[in-house]
């Protein structure tokens, strides 16, 4: 075609050719780019005039570093323009994908994508209509590490509209649109964005009954759809489960991976239960997973018992001595009052005790006067073994203390609202100075 490489230049390695129409060719640069000085790997459109080859357009690459001849295809988004996917390799194991368009006046780049793993993008007919649309492969292979294997899948959808490609997202629908079709849609966007896709597969198939024309339901069915098969697939082949099922949002499936083991065995302070598995060495990164899913997931649906196990666990892994993780584990217990494991999970819990942070205490000046008289007494007896008592404490009308026996060199910690008064006296009346301690108020027994 007379399109050549200068000898000596440095620069690519070779030339490949792809036929395209009768009168159009496109030739596009291979192997690996130069960076001293930086030449990026382009593709360029001809077409012959009296013999003489012409360059119609060119549009360089400027993510991948490396090119084979089978990286640039023919692919086909609509009749009116030539359309060219560009899958090349970057640094050791990363992904560029590029869609180039010629519409007869101009190569232009129409969608671009990186990934840190091979296969960055795509195109693909996501509902089987024909018509292909632009998937990106936006899944995270460094949940731990890239040789762990445990990857979060997720997906970005160009569609196209016939005229320009446009982003598929999850779309609330307004206030003004027939309730059953709303409620439908919108709590299945809720529940989506949380990650809760089996939730949210039913509703949005419901939506999508009302209203199977509309085109803001049908995309939000195939986005959820599309999210959902994915994330699911991921946690049946994942060679840690337990995370890929929170990330899908079945946190049923993802406590039977930890039912496998005892209430012992889970709340370990040596966490020996993920030293022979692929969070190994990553222990704290899977419990803030756990804990960047269960937020939303909870504040979606509140009522979510294994939520609520598995995110007190989460607390657990990155520091034993939370006092939150009682509390929510004894919130799943609530839900799911017939769960023994849950009840067992408390007991073991109870039994080991709870290490309480100490940090930089603050001073509080005790109160001088108007200390109330407590009118109950509390007995409490801790456990074989534990260091620390969880007394919750209702105060009912008319009721304005406790008395509590507490030997010499105990720590007392009491939490409460914001605006509580909280104090602590002797046998003999006089008050003893409490502490502002992470986010507790101590005192220190004498």
């Amino acid at each position: 075609m007379g399109v050549v490489l200068q000898p000596g230049s440095g620069t690519w390695e070779s030339v490949e050719i792809l036929p395209l129409t009768p009168d159009l060719w496109a030739a596009f640069t291979t192997g690996f780019r130069s960076f001293d000085p930086l030449k990026n790997h382009a593709v360029a459109i001809f077409t012959q005039a009296d013999g003489v080859w012409v360059e119609l357009g060119r549009a360089e690459l400027e993510c991948g570093d490396y090119v084979d001849s089978g990286s640039i295809q023919q692919v086909e988004l609509d009749k009116s323009s030539l359309w060219l996917a560009a899958d090349t390799g970057t640094g050791a194991h990363s992904g560029c994908f590029d869609l180039l368009r010629w519409d007869g006046a101009a190569l232009s780049i129409a969608a671009s994508g990186f990934n840190s793993s091979p296969g960055a993008g795509e195109v693909r007919d996501v509902d089987g209509d024909g018509q292909p649309e632009v998937v990106l492969n936006a899944s995270d292979p460094y949940v731990f590490c890239y040789a762990c294997g445990v990857r979060l899948y997720n997906i970005s959808i160009l569609r196209w509209d016939g005229a320009q490609l446009l982003p598929v997202d999850l779309t609330r629908l307004p206030a003004d649109t027939v309730a059953d079709l709303r409620e439908a849609n919108n709590r299945a966007v809720e529940l989506a964005g949380a990650s809760l896709f089996p939730a949210a597969l039913s509703l949005i198939d419901e939506a999508l009954g009302y209203a199977p024309s509309d085109e803001r339901v049908y995309w939000n069915h195939q986005l959820i759809h599309a999210l959902a098969d994915g994330r699911k697939n991921f946690a049946n082949g994942s060679p840690f489960p337990l995370l890929n099922w929170i990330f899908y949002g079945d946190w049923e499936a993802a406590l039977t991976e930890l039912q496998a083991y005892t209430p012992a065995q889970i709340f370990d302070p040596q966490r020996t239960i993920l030293q022979e598995s692929a969070a190994a060495g990553w222990e704290e990164t899977l419990a803030d997973w756990i804990l960047t899913f269960s937020g939303p997931v909870l504040a979606a649906q509140p009522e979510l018992a294994p939520a609520w196990f598995l995110q007190g666990w989460a607390k657990f892994v990155k520091n034993p001595g939370d006092p939150a993780i009682i509390s929510d584990v004894e919130q799943a217990a609530r839900l799911a009052p017939t769960e023994t494991f849950y009840r067992t999970s408390l007991e073991q819990l109870g039994s080991r005790g709870i290490a309480q942070p100490v940090p930089t205490a603050t001073a509080i000046p005790a109160p001088s006067s108007a200390v109330p008289s407590p009118v109950t007494v509390e007995t409490v007896r801790f456990p074989v073994g534990a260091t620390v008592y969880e007394l919750p404490v209702n105060l009912s009308a008319g009721t304005r203390g406790y008395t509590l026996g507490i030997g010499a060199g105990q720590k007392l910690y009491v939490t409460g609202p914001d605006n509580a008064r909280v104090w602590l006296i002797n046998p003999t009346g006089e008050p003893i100075a409490g502490a502002a301690d992470a986010g507790a108020i101590r005192f220190d027994i004498p």
